[in-house]
């Protein structure tokens, strides 16, 4: 039927809306989909694989997903290189600075995921003289616990006096209730740490110098849970920590040099 004007002339009629054929919904759709999905997995690859990012960390603990860390002993511990103090100096001291910024970072997160990465994991051994002690608080690593500043003595003969070594280390120890206290060590007493049972693992590497002297400052922390002896008789109980402050600033001790 054809439309007439007032003047006669036939009007041209209305050409129908075109209609959206029904695949470009549907692709629509799909895509959408698809970058809600790759967004999805972006956040998470940012924020579950990186934890030890104080940022990350704070997210995870927001949502109830920071990591829990496992109660590891002695039979059980994973995998990791045994050094003693020479092997130590050797091992970290040649890295350069952005080198020990690469490594630190990987440390921590290898701490924070229970150590699913073993070829990063070095236990220290050897005898340490101790030159400091201080409790762990809300501002450290974590906390309840205490920590231990000592350097290394190593002997070049057998029967020859144990002489200092530009080895230190920071010893966090995650103790509970009153163990945390630290009143277990004594300025000056000589603490013997082997990879069983103790299981101390290198956290970070820092270097300082001292007398013109190189030396190296590494974070330690025991990971065998359980009951720590000291001497034949005594011993008091550490255990994971229930959570963990990435934020944290180390080494523990602000003044390193001895």
């Amino acid at each position: 039927m054809k439309f007439v004007s007032p003047a006669g002339r036939p009007r041209p009629e209305p050409e129908p809306k075109r209609r959206r054929p029904s695949w470009f919904w549907w692709t629509l759709v799909n895509v959408t989909a698809a970058c809600f999905a790759i967004l999805a997995w972006v956040v998470c690859l940012f924020v579950f694989t990186p934890p030890e990012k104080p940022d990350n960390y704070r997210w995870l603990k927001k949502i109830g997903r920071t990591p829990t860390l496992h109660a590891f002993t002695a039979l059980d511990a994973p995998a990791g290189t045994a050094a003693d103090p020479r092997s130590l100096y050797r091992k970290f001291l040649p890295l350069s600075d952005r080198e020990l910024a690469m490594l630190n970072p990987r440390l921590l997160r290898n701490y924070l995921t229970n150590f699913d990465q073993p070829l990063l994991n070095t236990y220290v051994e050897g005898e340490f003289r101790i030159r400091q002690l201080r409790p762990l608080g809300p501002d450290d690593l974590f906390h309840p616990g205490f920590a231990v500043h000592a350097q290394a003595t190593v002997r070049n003969k057998e029967n020859e006096r144990a002489a200092p070594y530009p080895v230190w280390i920071d010893y966090l120890f995650p103790a509970p209730g009153k163990a945390a206290d630290g009143k277990w060590f004594s300025v000056d007493d000589v603490l013997v740490i082997e990879k069983v049972p103790n299981c101390a693992v290198v956290l970070r590497a820092d270097r300082f110098v001292h007398a013109d002297e190189p030396q190296l400052l590494l974070t330690v922390v025991p990971i065998a849970y359980g009951d720590y002896a000291i001497g034949p008789e005594s011993s008091f109980t550490i255990a994971p920590p229930a959570e963990i402050n990435p934020s944290a600033k180390l080494p523990v001790f602000a003044e390193p040099e001895p």
